[in-house]
């Protein structure tokens, strides 16, 4: 089966708008695990909605085609979507727009094979390609890699990291392993490149 990835949210209340994107990461309600700024309660149900409130759950996700019933008083943040992602569980990390309300899933804590999508654009224009370059300016991405990192189970085996070209934007995705490296050191990391940049002494050092 097919998961749908990517979304549209039908609800969103409470996002600053000093910022455009978040990394967001799904939590139990009953989670005890300690609180990020980026932690979202999951829920599905109004009773769950009403149980994340009462324990001071500051922001919810909710998989739902319901109308939701907030009370006057939660000023925190809210995401609502389609029940097509019910898939979605603890652990899990989105990216969401504030603005457009879009989402992708990033990453799945029990998927065994999850990857990051680091640029669309490429130097080569492989026949067989199954993600022909874009010609855009997608260095956002990175920055929502970085905001991702921290979320992600270090339990996790293997991450991937794919594009297009990964060393389109070198420094900055060195920064990225570097970020790897200290935060999740039992993971296996993959990096799918076309080694062109290799030619390059300073990145092969890097």
């Amino acid at each position: 089966m097919t998961l749908p990835l990517y979304g549209t949210a039908s609800r969103c209340d409470g996002f600053s708008s000093k910022k455009a994107r978040s990394a967001l990461r799904l939590r139990s309600i009953d989670s005890n695990a300690e609180r990020h700024v980026a932690d979202f309660a999951l829920a599905r149900t109004p009773d769950e909605v009403r149980r994340a409130i009462q324990a001071d759950w500051p922001s919810i996700v909710v998989i739902s085609d319901s109308p939701i019933d907030l009370p006057g008083t939660y000023k925190g943040r809210l995401v609502a979507v389609p029940p097509k992602y019910d898939y979605l569980a603890d652990g899990d990390v989105i990216g969401f727009d504030h603005v457009s309300r879009k989402f992708r899933t990033l990453y799945r804590r029990n998927s065994a094979h999850n990857s990051f999508l680091v640029t669309e654009r490429c130097n080569n224009y492989c026949l067989m390609c199954s993600q022909p370059p874009k010609d855009v300016d997608d260095r956002w991405i990175l920055n929502e890699i970085k905001e991702s990192l921290p979320l992600v189970d270090p339990a996790t085996r293997a991450l991937t990291f794919t594009g297009g070209e990964t060393l389109s934007d070198w420094e900055d995705f060195i920064a990225v392993l570097k970020e790897c490296r200290d935060r999740l050191p039992a993971t296996a990391i993959q990096v799918l490149t076309n080694g062109r940049a290799f030619a390059d002494s300073r990145i092969v050092d890097a």
